[in-house]
Protein backbone atom coordinates (compact mmCIF):
# COMPACT_ATOMS: atom_id res chain seq x y z
CA UNK A 1 0.00 0.00 0.00
CA UNK A 2 2.74 2.44 0.99
CA UNK A 3 4.73 1.58 -2.16
CA UNK A 4 1.70 2.49 -4.29
CA UNK A 5 1.37 5.82 -2.48
CA UNK A 6 5.07 6.55 -3.07
CA UNK A 7 4.64 5.79 -6.76
CA UNK A 8 1.65 8.12 -6.86
CA UNK A 9 3.70 10.89 -5.23
CA UNK A 10 6.46 10.51 -7.82
CA UNK A 11 3.87 10.48 -10.59
CA UNK A 12 2.26 13.67 -9.23
CA UNK A 13 5.67 15.34 -9.19
CA UNK A 14 6.21 14.65 -12.91
CA UNK A 15 2.63 15.68 -13.65
CA UNK A 16 3.36 19.09 -12.12
CA UNK A 17 6.42 19.48 -14.34
CA UNK A 18 4.35 18.48 -17.35
CA UNK A 19 1.67 21.03 -16.48
CA UNK A 20 4.27 23.82 -16.44
CA UNK A 21 5.59 22.76 -19.85
CA UNK A 22 2.05 22.62 -21.25
CA UNK A 23 1.36 26.16 -20.00
CA UNK A 24 4.55 27.42 -21.66
CA UNK A 25 3.52 25.77 -24.94
CA UNK A 26 0.06 27.33 -24.61
CA UNK A 27 1.69 30.72 -24.10
CA UNK A 28 3.65 30.42 -27.35
CA UNK A 29 0.55 29.27 -29.20
CA UNK A 30 -1.37 32.22 -27.76
CA UNK A 31 1.38 34.67 -28.87
CA UNK A 32 1.26 33.14 -32.35
CA UNK A 33 -2.52 33.56 -32.52
CA UNK A 34 -2.28 37.08 -31.11
CA UNK A 35 0.32 38.06 -33.71
CA UNK A 36 -1.90 36.65 -36.44
CA UNK A 37 -4.82 38.72 -35.16
CA UNK A 38 -2.71 41.90 -35.17
CA UNK A 39 -1.79 41.23 -38.79
CA UNK A 40 -5.45 40.58 -39.63
CA UNK A 41 -6.53 43.85 -37.97
CA UNK A 42 -3.89 45.73 -39.95
CA UNK A 43 -5.16 44.19 -43.17
CA UNK A 44 -8.80 44.93 -42.35
CA UNK A 45 -9.18 48.60 -41.30
CA UNK A 46 -12.49 49.87 -39.87
CA UNK A 47 -14.04 52.80 -38.03
CA UNK A 48 -12.15 52.30 -34.71
CA UNK A 49 -8.85 54.16 -34.55
CA UNK A 50 -6.18 53.35 -31.96
CA UNK A 51 -2.98 55.35 -31.48
CA UNK A 52 -0.42 53.52 -29.32
CA UNK A 53 3.24 54.63 -29.00
CA UNK A 54 3.09 56.55 -32.28
CA UNK A 55 1.56 53.51 -33.98
CA UNK A 56 -1.76 54.03 -35.67
CA UNK A 57 -4.17 51.05 -35.87
CA UNK A 58 -7.56 51.25 -37.51
CA UNK A 59 -10.10 48.41 -37.12
CA UNK A 60 -13.77 47.67 -36.55
CA UNK A 61 -15.68 46.83 -33.27
CA UNK A 62 -15.37 43.08 -33.82
CA UNK A 63 -11.63 43.33 -34.06
CA UNK A 64 -11.20 45.49 -30.95
CA UNK A 65 -13.47 43.13 -28.95
CA UNK A 66 -11.42 40.17 -30.03
CA UNK A 67 -8.21 41.99 -29.06
CA UNK A 68 -9.53 42.80 -25.58
CA UNK A 69 -10.55 39.17 -25.03
CA UNK A 70 -7.10 38.03 -26.08
CA UNK A 71 -5.47 40.53 -23.69
CA UNK A 72 -7.57 39.19 -20.76
CA UNK A 73 -6.73 35.58 -21.63
CA UNK A 74 -3.08 36.50 -22.04
CA UNK A 75 -3.04 38.18 -18.61
CA UNK A 76 -4.67 35.16 -16.92
CA UNK A 77 -2.32 32.73 -18.63
CA UNK A 78 0.78 34.71 -17.65
CA UNK A 79 -0.51 35.03 -14.07
CA UNK A 80 -1.15 31.27 -13.83
CA UNK A 81 2.25 30.44 -15.28
CA UNK A 82 4.12 32.69 -12.86
CA UNK A 83 2.01 31.37 -9.96
CA UNK A 84 2.90 27.78 -10.86
CA UNK A 85 6.60 28.62 -11.17
CA UNK A 86 6.52 30.56 -7.89
CA UNK A 87 4.80 27.72 -5.99
CA UNK A 88 6.94 24.98 -7.50
CA UNK A 89 9.54 24.93 -4.63
CA UNK A 90 6.73 24.79 -2.06
CA UNK A 91 4.99 21.98 -3.95
CA UNK A 92 8.29 20.14 -4.23
CA UNK A 93 8.86 20.42 -0.46
CA UNK A 94 5.34 19.22 0.35
CA UNK A 95 5.75 16.20 -1.91
CA UNK A 96 9.12 15.38 -0.39
CA UNK A 97 7.69 15.80 3.12
CA UNK A 98 4.83 13.42 2.32
CA UNK A 99 7.31 10.94 0.84
CA UNK A 100 9.58 11.14 3.92
CA UNK A 101 6.59 10.69 6.20
CA UNK A 102 5.67 7.45 4.48
CA UNK A 103 9.28 6.24 4.54
CA UNK A 104 9.47 7.14 8.25
CA UNK A 105 6.31 5.13 8.94
CA UNK A 106 7.88 2.15 7.20
CA UNK A 107 11.05 2.56 9.27
CA UNK A 108 9.03 2.80 12.49
CA UNK A 109 7.21 -0.42 11.60
CA UNK A 110 10.51 -2.19 10.98
CA UNK A 111 11.93 -0.63 14.15
CA UNK A 112 9.10 -2.07 16.25
CA UNK A 113 9.62 -5.48 14.62
CA UNK A 114 13.38 -5.43 15.26
CA UNK A 115 12.86 -4.38 18.88
CA UNK A 116 10.75 -7.49 19.41
CA UNK A 117 13.32 -9.63 17.57
CA UNK A 118 16.20 -8.03 19.48
CA UNK A 119 18.22 -7.24 16.35
CA UNK A 120 20.31 -4.34 17.66
CA UNK A 121 22.11 -3.72 14.34
CA UNK A 122 18.84 -3.21 12.47
CA UNK A 123 17.44 -1.17 15.37
CA UNK A 124 20.31 1.29 14.95
CA UNK A 125 19.89 1.35 11.15
CA UNK A 126 16.15 2.06 11.28
CA UNK A 127 16.61 4.63 14.05
CA UNK A 128 19.01 6.62 11.88
CA UNK A 129 16.50 6.48 9.02
CA UNK A 130 13.77 7.83 11.29
CA UNK A 131 16.10 10.65 12.32
CA UNK A 132 16.78 11.47 8.65
CA UNK A 133 13.12 11.46 7.63
CA UNK A 134 11.52 13.11 10.69
CA UNK A 135 14.40 15.24 12.03
CA UNK A 136 13.40 14.02 15.52
CA UNK A 137 16.68 14.29 17.39
CA UNK A 138 15.43 13.42 20.86
CA UNK A 139 13.64 10.20 19.94
CA UNK A 140 16.43 9.02 17.67
CA UNK A 141 19.26 9.79 20.10
CA UNK A 142 17.34 8.16 22.94
CA UNK A 143 16.83 5.02 20.85
CA UNK A 144 20.54 4.92 20.02
CA UNK A 145 21.31 5.37 23.73
CA UNK A 146 18.97 2.50 24.51
CA UNK A 147 20.55 0.31 21.84
CA UNK A 148 24.01 0.90 23.32
CA UNK A 149 22.73 -0.21 26.72
CA UNK A 150 21.28 -3.39 25.21
CA UNK A 151 24.68 -4.14 23.64
CA UNK A 152 26.43 -3.22 26.90
CA UNK A 153 28.26 -0.45 25.04
CA UNK A 154 28.48 1.87 28.05
CA UNK A 155 30.92 4.26 26.35
CA UNK A 156 28.55 4.75 23.42
CA UNK A 157 25.61 5.13 25.80
CA UNK A 158 27.49 7.88 27.66
CA UNK A 159 28.14 9.72 24.38
CA UNK A 160 24.48 9.63 23.40
CA UNK A 161 23.45 10.67 26.91
CA UNK A 162 25.73 13.71 26.56
CA UNK A 163 23.93 14.59 23.32
CA UNK A 164 20.55 14.13 25.02
CA UNK A 165 21.58 16.56 27.74
CA UNK A 166 22.19 19.28 25.12
CA UNK A 167 18.68 18.97 23.68
CA UNK A 168 15.91 21.22 25.01
CA UNK A 169 13.13 19.95 27.31
CA UNK A 170 12.67 16.30 28.38
CA UNK A 171 14.79 16.79 31.50
CA UNK A 172 12.76 14.14 33.33
CA UNK A 173 13.61 11.46 30.78
CA UNK A 174 17.27 12.49 30.80
CA UNK A 175 17.34 12.14 34.61
CA UNK A 176 15.96 8.63 34.33
CA UNK A 177 18.44 7.72 31.59
CA UNK A 178 21.29 9.05 33.76
CA UNK A 179 20.22 6.83 36.66
CA UNK A 180 19.96 3.78 34.41
CA UNK A 181 23.44 4.34 32.95
CA UNK A 182 25.01 4.80 36.39
CA UNK A 183 23.30 1.68 37.65
CA UNK A 184 24.29 -0.29 34.55
CA UNK A 185 27.89 0.93 34.96
CA UNK A 186 27.84 -0.40 38.56
CA UNK A 187 28.38 3.13 39.90
CA UNK A 188 25.95 2.49 42.72
CA UNK A 189 27.16 5.30 44.97
CA UNK A 190 26.87 7.88 42.17
CA UNK A 191 23.41 6.55 41.33
CA UNK A 192 22.41 6.81 44.98
CA UNK A 193 23.58 10.44 45.23
CA UNK A 194 21.68 11.39 42.09
CA UNK A 195 18.55 9.54 43.23
CA UNK A 196 18.62 11.24 46.63
CA UNK A 197 18.49 14.64 44.89
CA UNK A 198 15.77 13.54 42.50
CA UNK A 199 13.63 11.98 45.25
CA UNK A 200 13.89 15.20 47.22
CA UNK A 201 12.89 17.23 44.17
CA UNK A 202 10.04 14.84 43.27
CA UNK A 203 8.67 13.43 46.56
CA UNK A 204 5.83 11.52 44.87
CA UNK A 205 7.69 10.13 41.87
CA UNK A 206 7.39 6.34 42.04
CA UNK A 207 10.19 5.52 39.60
CA UNK A 208 12.98 7.36 41.43
CA UNK A 209 11.82 6.13 44.85
CA UNK A 210 11.63 2.54 43.61
CA UNK A 211 15.18 2.62 42.20
CA UNK A 212 16.65 4.18 45.35
CA UNK A 213 14.74 1.68 47.47
CA UNK A 214 16.25 -1.19 45.49
CA UNK A 215 19.75 0.21 45.96
CA UNK A 216 19.15 0.20 49.72
CA UNK A 217 17.78 -3.34 49.38
CA UNK A 218 21.01 -4.43 47.68
CA UNK A 219 22.81 -3.01 50.73
CA UNK A 220 20.44 -5.01 52.99
CA UNK A 221 19.22 -1.77 54.55
CA UNK A 222 15.63 -3.00 54.70
CA UNK A 223 14.27 -0.14 56.82
CA UNK A 224 15.42 2.60 54.45
CA UNK A 225 14.25 0.57 51.46
CA UNK A 226 10.80 0.16 53.02
CA UNK A 227 10.56 3.81 54.09
CA UNK A 228 11.23 5.03 50.55
CA UNK A 229 8.65 2.82 48.86
CA UNK A 230 6.16 3.48 51.66
CA UNK A 231 6.23 7.22 50.95
CA UNK A 232 4.77 6.77 47.46
CA UNK A 233 1.10 6.23 46.70
CA UNK A 234 -0.62 4.27 43.93
CA UNK A 235 2.03 1.59 43.45
CA UNK A 236 1.66 -1.52 41.29
CA UNK A 237 0.83 -5.01 42.59
CA UNK A 238 4.44 -6.10 42.08
CA UNK A 239 5.71 -3.21 44.19
CA UNK A 240 3.00 -3.92 46.77
CA UNK A 241 4.46 -7.44 47.14
CA UNK A 242 7.94 -5.93 47.38
CA UNK A 243 6.75 -3.45 50.00
CA UNK A 244 5.15 -6.20 52.11
CA UNK A 245 8.35 -8.27 52.01
CA UNK A 246 10.45 -5.27 53.01
CA UNK A 247 8.16 -4.67 55.98
CA UNK A 248 8.75 -8.23 57.22
CA UNK A 249 12.51 -8.10 56.55
CA UNK A 250 12.80 -4.78 58.39
CA UNK A 251 11.23 -6.28 61.50
CA UNK A 252 7.67 -5.06 60.99
CA UNK A 253 4.56 -7.04 61.88
CA UNK A 254 3.71 -9.80 59.44
CA UNK A 255 0.00 -9.16 60.12
CA UNK A 256 0.45 -5.62 58.77
CA UNK A 257 2.44 -6.95 55.82
CA UNK A 258 -0.24 -9.44 54.80
CA UNK A 259 -2.75 -6.60 54.67
CA UNK A 260 -0.50 -5.02 52.04
CA UNK A 261 -0.14 -8.21 50.01
CA UNK A 262 -0.82 -11.93 50.47
CA UNK A 263 0.99 -12.88 47.25
CA UNK A 264 4.34 -13.31 49.00
CA UNK A 265 5.26 -16.70 50.42
CA UNK A 266 7.59 -15.01 52.91
CA UNK A 267 4.78 -12.81 54.25
CA UNK A 268 2.27 -15.67 54.42
CA UNK A 269 4.79 -17.98 56.13
CA UNK A 270 5.67 -15.37 58.76
CA UNK A 271 1.99 -14.62 59.37
CA UNK A 272 1.25 -18.32 59.93
CA UNK A 273 4.11 -18.48 62.44
CA UNK A 274 2.76 -15.38 64.19
CA UNK A 275 -0.71 -16.86 64.69
CA UNK A 276 0.72 -20.21 65.77
CA UNK A 277 2.86 -18.44 68.38
CA UNK A 278 -0.35 -16.74 69.53
CA UNK A 279 -1.99 -20.21 69.71
CA UNK A 280 -4.53 -19.08 67.12
CA UNK A 281 -4.46 -22.22 64.97
CA UNK A 282 -7.78 -21.49 63.31
CA UNK A 283 -6.59 -18.10 62.06
CA UNK A 284 -3.40 -19.70 60.71
CA UNK A 285 -5.48 -22.24 58.78
CA UNK A 286 -7.64 -19.43 57.38
CA UNK A 287 -4.50 -17.76 56.01
CA UNK A 288 -3.62 -20.97 54.16
CA UNK A 289 -7.21 -21.26 52.94
CA UNK A 290 -7.02 -17.79 51.36
CA UNK A 291 -3.59 -18.18 49.77
CA UNK A 292 -3.02 -21.85 48.92
CA UNK A 293 -4.56 -21.79 45.44
CA UNK A 294 -2.08 -19.20 44.20
CA UNK A 295 1.03 -20.09 46.26
CA UNK A 296 1.09 -23.93 46.27
CA UNK A 297 4.12 -24.02 48.55
CA UNK A 298 4.55 -27.19 50.63
CA UNK A 299 6.65 -25.50 53.31
CA UNK A 300 3.61 -23.45 54.34
CA UNK A 301 2.00 -26.73 55.40
CA UNK A 302 5.23 -27.76 57.12
CA UNK A 303 5.21 -24.50 59.07
CA UNK A 304 1.58 -25.02 60.04
CA UNK A 305 2.11 -28.62 61.16
CA UNK A 306 5.37 -28.35 63.14
CA UNK A 307 5.86 -24.72 64.20
CA UNK A 308 5.48 -24.12 67.95
CA UNK A 309 4.00 -27.57 68.62
CA UNK A 310 3.80 -28.06 72.38
CA UNK A 311 2.20 -31.52 72.50
CA UNK A 312 2.01 -34.41 70.04
CA UNK A 313 -1.79 -34.46 70.13
CA UNK A 314 -1.73 -30.90 68.82
CA UNK A 315 -0.45 -32.24 65.49
CA UNK A 316 -3.63 -34.28 65.05
CA UNK A 317 -5.77 -31.24 65.81
CA UNK A 318 -3.86 -29.16 63.29
CA UNK A 319 -4.19 -31.92 60.70
CA UNK A 320 -7.97 -31.98 61.10
CA UNK A 321 -8.10 -28.24 60.47
CA UNK A 322 -5.74 -28.19 57.50
CA UNK A 323 -7.22 -31.31 55.86
CA UNK A 324 -10.64 -29.59 55.74
CA UNK A 325 -9.02 -26.66 53.99
CA UNK A 326 -7.02 -28.71 51.48
CA UNK A 327 -9.59 -31.38 50.62
CA UNK A 328 -11.97 -28.86 49.13
CA UNK A 329 -9.10 -27.56 46.99
CA UNK A 330 -7.94 -30.97 45.76
CA UNK A 331 -8.46 -31.43 42.05
CA UNK A 332 -7.50 -34.21 39.68
CA UNK A 333 -4.38 -32.35 38.55
CA UNK A 334 -3.49 -30.75 41.88
CA UNK A 335 -0.39 -32.74 42.80
CA UNK A 336 0.83 -30.06 45.21
CA UNK A 337 -2.40 -30.27 47.21
CA UNK A 338 -2.24 -34.08 47.31
CA UNK A 339 1.38 -33.92 48.43
CA UNK A 340 0.48 -31.36 51.10
CA UNK A 341 -2.26 -33.65 52.46
CA UNK A 342 0.08 -36.64 52.35
CA UNK A 343 2.72 -34.69 54.26
CA UNK A 344 0.28 -33.30 56.85
CA UNK A 345 -1.16 -36.75 57.57
CA UNK A 346 2.36 -38.19 57.94
CA UNK A 347 3.22 -35.53 60.55
CA UNK A 348 0.02 -36.52 62.39
CA UNK A 349 1.21 -40.17 62.12
CA UNK A 350 -1.81 -41.20 60.03
CA UNK A 351 0.34 -43.31 57.73
CA UNK A 352 -2.37 -45.11 55.79
CA UNK A 353 -4.05 -41.86 54.84
CA UNK A 354 -0.68 -40.38 53.93
CA UNK A 355 0.00 -43.31 51.60
CA UNK A 356 -3.48 -42.97 50.11
CA UNK A 357 -2.92 -39.33 49.15
CA UNK A 358 0.54 -40.10 47.80
CA UNK A 359 -0.83 -42.93 45.64
CA UNK A 360 -3.22 -40.45 44.00
CA UNK A 361 -0.25 -38.74 42.39
CA UNK A 362 0.80 -40.30 39.08
CA UNK A 363 4.15 -42.05 39.64
CA UNK A 364 5.50 -40.51 36.45
CA UNK A 365 5.01 -37.09 38.03
CA UNK A 366 6.84 -37.85 41.25
CA UNK A 367 9.86 -35.78 42.22
CA UNK A 368 12.37 -36.02 45.08
CA UNK A 369 9.85 -34.74 47.63
CA UNK A 370 7.44 -37.61 46.93
CA UNK A 371 10.30 -40.12 47.11
CA UNK A 372 11.45 -38.78 50.48
CA UNK A 373 7.93 -38.90 51.90
CA UNK A 374 7.42 -42.41 50.52
CA UNK A 375 10.59 -43.57 52.29
CA UNK A 376 9.30 -42.20 55.58
CA UNK A 377 5.93 -43.91 55.12
CA UNK A 378 7.56 -47.23 54.15
CA UNK A 379 9.41 -47.24 57.47
CA UNK A 380 6.06 -47.29 59.24
CA UNK A 381 4.14 -49.59 56.87
CA UNK A 382 5.98 -52.84 56.24
CA UNK A 383 5.94 -54.34 52.76
CA UNK A 384 5.11 -51.04 51.08
CA UNK A 385 6.64 -50.91 47.60
CA UNK A 386 6.61 -48.38 44.82
CA UNK A 387 5.71 -49.30 41.23
CA UNK A 388 8.36 -48.78 38.57
CA UNK A 389 7.92 -45.35 36.92
CA UNK A 390 7.95 -44.91 33.15
CA UNK A 391 10.72 -42.33 33.44
CA UNK A 392 13.34 -41.19 35.92
CA UNK A 393 12.18 -39.15 38.88
CA UNK A 394 12.80 -35.45 38.49
CA UNK A 395 14.51 -33.23 41.02
CA UNK A 396 12.34 -31.25 43.37
CA UNK A 397 11.25 -27.78 42.23
CA UNK A 398 13.51 -24.89 43.20
CA UNK A 399 13.14 -21.16 43.59
CA UNK A 400 13.82 -19.64 40.17
CA UNK A 401 14.89 -16.14 39.16
CA UNK A 402 12.56 -14.85 36.45
CA UNK A 403 15.41 -12.75 35.01
CA UNK A 404 18.43 -15.05 34.73
CA UNK A 405 16.70 -18.42 35.48
CA UNK A 406 19.13 -19.08 38.34
CA UNK A 407 17.76 -21.73 40.73
CA UNK A 408 18.19 -21.96 44.48
CA UNK A 409 16.84 -24.09 47.32
CA UNK A 410 15.74 -21.10 49.37
CA UNK A 411 13.97 -17.81 48.77
CA UNK A 412 15.79 -14.50 48.76
CA UNK A 413 14.65 -10.99 47.89
CA UNK A 414 17.84 -10.55 45.85
CA UNK A 415 18.99 -13.02 43.19
CA UNK A 416 22.41 -14.37 44.14
CA UNK A 417 23.37 -14.58 40.48
CA UNK A 418 22.18 -11.35 38.81
CA UNK A 419 21.23 -9.14 41.79
CA UNK A 420 17.69 -8.65 40.48
CA UNK A 421 15.26 -7.50 43.17
CA UNK A 422 12.02 -9.36 43.91
CA UNK A 423 12.50 -11.70 40.95
CA UNK A 424 12.76 -15.06 42.81
CA UNK A 425 9.57 -17.06 42.23
CA UNK A 426 8.27 -20.44 43.28
CA UNK A 427 7.65 -22.45 40.07
CA UNK A 428 4.47 -24.10 41.36
CA UNK A 429 2.94 -20.76 42.24
CA UNK A 430 0.24 -19.37 39.96
CA UNK A 431 1.85 -15.94 40.11
CA UNK A 432 3.15 -15.18 36.63
CA UNK A 433 6.85 -14.39 36.22
CA UNK A 434 7.58 -10.79 35.44
CA UNK A 435 10.28 -11.87 32.97
CA UNK A 436 12.23 -8.61 33.09
CA UNK A 437 15.86 -7.77 33.44
CA UNK A 438 17.20 -4.70 35.16
CA UNK A 439 17.72 -3.06 31.77
CA UNK A 440 14.41 -3.98 30.18
CA UNK A 441 12.56 -3.16 33.40
CA UNK A 442 13.82 0.40 32.98
CA UNK A 443 13.55 0.87 29.23
CA UNK A 444 11.29 -1.72 27.64
CA UNK A 445 8.31 -2.09 29.95
CA UNK A 446 6.26 -2.17 26.76
CA UNK A 447 8.24 -3.22 23.66
CA UNK A 448 6.41 -0.66 21.52
CA UNK A 449 6.71 2.27 23.94
CA UNK A 450 10.35 3.15 24.45
CA UNK A 451 10.16 6.53 26.06
CA UNK A 452 9.51 6.54 29.81
CA UNK A 453 6.32 8.28 30.89
CA UNK A 454 6.73 12.04 30.79
CA UNK A 455 6.13 14.01 33.94
CA UNK A 456 6.22 17.69 34.69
Amino acid sequence: MQEKILKNLNRNYFIKLGQILIKIIKLFIFILIFSSMVVWISDNPGNVEITLSNYFVQTNMLGITFVLILIVIFTLLISGLFGTIKNFPKTFKLNRKAKYLLLANESLDRLAENILLGDSEKIEKETRKVRKYLKNDFFSVFMLFNNCLINNDLKGAQQYLSILQTLPHNKYVIDRASVILLYKSKKTEDAKKLLLKLCEAKPQDLWFHEKLSKIYALERDWKKAFKLINNVRNISDDLQDYKAQLLVLSGGKSTDAINLSNNSILVVDETIKYYLNESNIKKASEIIDKTWDKLMYLDLIKTFMISNVKQEKEKLMRYKLISKVLRKKMKANSNETKLALAYASSVASIWGESQSYLDKIDKDEWDERMIELFKNISKEIKGLKISEPKRLFVTQPKWTCSVCKFQDNKWSLICANCNSINSILWPKSSKLPRNNSELFNELLQNPLRHLPKMKS
